[in-house]
């Protein structure tokens, strides 16, 4: 069996972490039990060794405060459910992401409502220590109703951890900082940031693994573009390519919302709202440039995060809208989605982490 974590919209009384396990088999899934407390743990993240886990709560006033919060849990082992170690505000209202720096000293959260980025101290034993630095995001775009000031939806430091990219939906912006991991803060770097088409709507962005390449979808635009990207300097260049999430003869609302790397590099997947799909496109081993292959529908409604188990072998979708998990086998040839289990859920599943 393979555990993983689910992130959701549920309110402080409910469990809205939940702890789940998979039959890598069969596809069958289960809930094993959950944690209360943290209004809309939306967004989840780990580190390395698995004995860490934080939390978002997607909220706009936080123990009093006018911001969102962060959570941070202990795992111990052998035991899958995670007991809280501490809370403090994220500083922004409604923080949609976080990420952990490389050496896991520091834990970033982008804020959605606010357009600003946080980032803190940890202390040895993964707890939240102190807020370092925060930067708010100024500008807007061409929607004047998602568009109409900055909305952080992203943040991720590079692999050396010298830089730190984030994707603002409010300005059609991916914003590019240098990070003093001495101090904490944040460091200024306009020249490089990059623009892209008014109206798209950046909302998440991956480096591959193994290529100087950034891939990033756009939640308004329901496109997704390639850049080529320096790792030493955190230039980023581009688009390459912007190829559309949807079919052609789709013309209905869709809403894109996360993407990920097959972990054989074959195949990239991403996530459509409205059209309540997953699109399947192939990498070329050559140039990583993008060409679609497929839409399988997600087997629910409103398919927000999705993962990939280690092996490859099943994705998991959790749909928003519908309260459930859809899980699928990967056909590892030719990136081919087969339904295998739905898991019902009495929370809105919209993060899901394997552990």
């Amino acid at each position: 069996m393979l555990g993983f974590y689910i992130g959701s919209y549920a309110s402080k009384e409910e469990k809205g972490i939940l702890f789940c396990q998979l039959n890598p088999e069969t596809g069958e899934m289960k809930v094993e039990d959950g944690i209360a407390g943290i209004a809309n743990p939306s967004f989840l993240a780990l580190n390395k060794d698995r004995t860490r886990l934080y939390s978002v709560s997607e909220e706009e006033n936080f123990q009093g405060e006018p911001s969102g919060g962060l959570a941070s849990y202990k795992i111990d082992n052998g035991i899958n459910i995670p007991h809280l170690l501490n809370t403090m505000p994220s500083m922004g209202k409604a923080p949609c992401h976080i990420s952990l720096s490389p050496d896991e000293k520091f834990l970033f959260a982008a804020n959605y409502t606010s357009g600003n980025i946080s980032s803190y101290f940890l202390n040895d034993d993964g707890s939240l220590k102190v807020l370092s630095d925060t930067k708010q995001h100024h500008g807007s775009s061409l929607n004047p109703e998602r568009q109409e000031g900055p909305h952080a939806h992203m943040i991720q430091p590079t692999q050396d951890g010298k830089f730190v990219v984030t994707a603002d939906l409010g300005m059609d912006q991916l914003l590019i900082y240098g990070f003093d991991s001495k101090k904490g803060k944040f460091i200024d770097l306009p020249e490089k940031t990059v623009k892209v088409s008014p109206g798209q709507g950046p909302r998440h962005f991956i480096f591959h693994p193994n290529h100087p390449r950034l891939y990033l979808i756009n939640e308004l635009g329901n496109t997704l573009m390639t850049f080529s990207i320096n790792l030493s300097s955190c230039l980023i260049q581009g688009p390459d390519q912007t190829i559309e999430t949807l079919p052609s003869d789709f013309n209905e609302t869709s809403y894109t919302a996360d993407l990920h790397l097959h972990p054989n590099g074959k195949f990239l997947y991403g996530s459509n709202r409205g059209h309540n799909s997953l699109v399947c496109y192939s990498v070329d081993p050559e140039d990583q440039s993008l060409s679609v292959r497929s839409h399988t529908p997600s087997g629910g409604i409103f398919p927000r995060n999705f993962a990939i188990e280690p092996s490859g072998k099943i994705l998991i979708a959790a749909n928003q809208d519908s309260f459930n998990l859809q899980s699928f086998n990967v056909n590892p040839d030719s990136g081919a989605l087969s339904p295998l289990h739905s898991l019902k859920l009495e929370v809105k599943p919209v993060c899901v982490l394997f552990n």
